[in-house]
């Protein structure tokens, strides 16, 4: 097995908020959103016109989606599971993010 490889000085602050954002998505945080969001898109068109329903779904959920693209890996780009959380290292390029 590769031994990993130390991040550069200025990779240290985008590993650090990449690691932040991908444990909100990995964990219980990304399937409790999607729901929620799923959730309050219904009930915001039950209550109004479905289109508004629609909109307010399409929104949280490009946000939900831009929270994911942050969680990814500075270095290769690669997007971080939750193993890698745990063994800090990213799978494709190798990189300490511990």
């Amino acid at each position: 097995m590769e031994r990993p490889i130390n991040p550069e000085p200025d990779e240290c602050p985008k590993i650090k908020t990449a690691y932040k954002f991908a444990r909100v998505v990995c964990g219980w945080g990304g399937w409790f959103f999607a729901r929620l969001v799923f959730a309050v898109g219904l009930i915001v068109g039950a209550g109004t016109r479905w289109y508004y329903g629609l909109a307010v779904f399409a929104v949280l959920y490009s946000c939900l989606w831009a929270v994911r693209r942050r969680a990814r890996c500075p270095h290769c780009g690669s997007q971080w599971t939750s193993e890698e959380l745990e063994s800090f290292v990213c799978s494709e390029c190798r990189l300490n993010i511990g």
